[in-house]
């Protein structure tokens, strides 16, 4: 079902909007990264967590608008378990 006012999204970005997966920061985080200037519109923080070349855990902190907060909580489940290499050039699948 979708949210009168996400009409003109997909079903999985709406999904992603509506209950975010993995915000948030991590303790003592291998590898941060960010886009964007916090204060100046929209900007996300993604933090990782690596084992050897893998990714074993992402979260992201955002302040931004419903696409912004979608895109951190698609992109930390694309990317954990799979190299930092493919995460580098991640594109979306859906």
């Amino acid at each position: 079902m979708r949210n009168r006012n996400m009409g003109k999204y997909s079903e999985t970005l709406t999904e992603h909007v509506m209950a975010p997966r993995n915000g948030g920061s991590l303790e003592e985080p291998d590898l941060t990264g960010h886009a964007g200037t916090p204060g100046r519109g929209a900007f996300i923080i993604l933090y990782l967590k690596m084992q050897d070349d893998r990714i074993t855990a992402a979260k992201y902190h955002t302040i931004g608008c419903g696409p912004t907060i979608a895109s951190g909580s698609m992109l930390t489940e694309m990317i954990v378990g799979g190299p930092l290499r493919s995460a580098e050039s991640c594109q979306s699948r859906t």
